[in-house]
């Protein structure tokens, strides 16, 4: 087992698909968390330490704002990022000018 010192930290930053957020369905009513930190955590054991820093229904514009307090500030050896859903479901709310076939 490696000592503390030598683990890496891993920050996992990002909007709903890093908290990992499901809709709800007919099975499972409530949605659930499955945030994929926690599958990268179960796979590299005590090989590194993650942290999970995402929020739900966020757009990039806020993911900058809040970059600093949680990724910079903890100096992590590596950061996943990942985001940008909610911009395209905004952008797809509107009819769209252009054709879609």
């Amino acid at each position: 087992m490696p000592d503390a010192a030598s683990v890496p930290h891993i920050v996992c930053f990002g909007d709903s698909l890093t908290v990992g957020y499901q809709s709800p369905t007919p099975a499972s009513p409530n949605g659930q968390e499955t945030p994929y930190g926690g599958f990268l955590q179960h796979r590299l054991g005590s090989r590194a330490t993650l942290s999970i820093s995402g929020r739900c229904g966020e757009t990039t514009r806020e993911m900058v704002l809040r970059f600093r307090r949680d990724v910079l500030e903890r100096a992590p050896q590596y950061v996943v990022v990942l985001g940008g859903p909610t911009i395209w479901a905004g952008i797809f709310r509107r009819k769209p000018s252009w054709p879609i076939w």
